[in-house]
């Protein structure tokens, strides 16, 4: 029940993590299309969703990227 709990569990974080990627990614097409030009990586908020997981999950930002890819990668 545990091992299975644990699974249902990281499942809904990756999820979660998904979905943080596609509003990210959402918001910067938006500001593209406002600002009429591509954002600098600095200015685009996708490029911080590593850096927001890493705190979330209070991990490092190594496992926050190994995990998102992970996630983005099953979300297809």
């Amino acid at each position: 029940d545990c091992e299975q709990a644990a699974q249902m569990l990281m499942a809904r974080q990756a999820q979660a993590m998904a979905e943080m990627a596609r509003r990210a990614e959402h918001a910067d097409r938006l500001d593209e299309q406002q600002l009429g030009r591509p954002l600098w990586s600095s200015e685009r908020r996708a490029e911080f969703v590593a850096d927001e997981i890493a705190v979330t999950l209070t991990c490092t930002k190594a496992v926050a990227t190994r995990r998102y890819g992970i996630a983005r990668a099953a979300a297809g």
